[in-house]
């Protein structure tokens, strides 16, 4: 089993070097996203590869596999930062917001938001969202997204947040930059419309 998950680890890997190939010269923004959910969306490859690897994976116990704050809220590194991957990180995390210190289930006529650890892109950040449950959202800077793809760009900061139920996301950074940093506020919970928590001001300006 420990062989076979290394295996396909690897072809998981393989699977995103193919799309980062692509994008290794482009900044994470929204031409990015749009152009990625035109040309890289669900039914095109290596989407549908990697999507179908990393469910695997999660149901294997090799992707998200580490709690962050319990089994609601996972997360794990995948690939460091190095030439095969044209200097990005790949990570994954797994986040269900119908779980966990006290956020309640989604009722009728609301969403349910869960908020994780607040963080920084100095250069920007890319995800593929992989709903988990149907109708599982991440926010991305201007809205919501289920399957395909978000962009945050460059000095852009917030906590990700998912509603909706659970899901996967794979994260990918720019020669894995991240910044933890405190925020100003602190926003959790329910709410029946949700404002995004991102953040457009450089990282460097209080």
């Amino acid at each position: 089993m420990v062989r076979a998950m290394n295996v396909n680890l690897q072809r998981l890997i393989d699977a995103n070097i193919l799309l980062l190939e692509e994008i290794r010269d482009r900044t994470p923004d929204e031409e990015l996203r749009h152009w990625l959910n035109g040309n890289h969306g669900p039914g095109t490859m290596p989407f549908d590869a990697i999507v179908a690897l990393a469910r695997q994976g999660f149901e294997e116990g090799w992707v998200a596999a580490d709690e962050v704050t319990g089994p609601y809220y996972r997360r794990q590194p995948i690939a460091p930062p190095s030439a095969d991957t044209f200097f990005f990180s790949l990570s994954a995390v797994y986040i269900d917001s119908n779980n966990g210190d006290g956020v309640p289930g989604r009722e009728d006529g609301t969403d349910t938001i869960f908020a994780g650890h607040y963080h920084g892109h100095p250069y920007g950040e890319i995800n593929l969202v992989i709903p988990i449950d149907k109708g599982a959202e991440l926010a991305g800077p201007d809205d919501w997204q289920g399957l395909g793809w978000v962009c945050a760009a460059p000095g852009t900061r917030h906590y990700p947040e998912v509603r909706n139920g659970a899901l996967l996301t794979l994260y990918y950074l720019p020669a894995g930059r991240i910044h933890s940093s405190t925020p100003r506020t602190f926003r959790r919970g329910r709410a029946a419309k949700s404002v995004s928590l991102y953040e457009r001001r450089p990282l460097w300006r209080s």
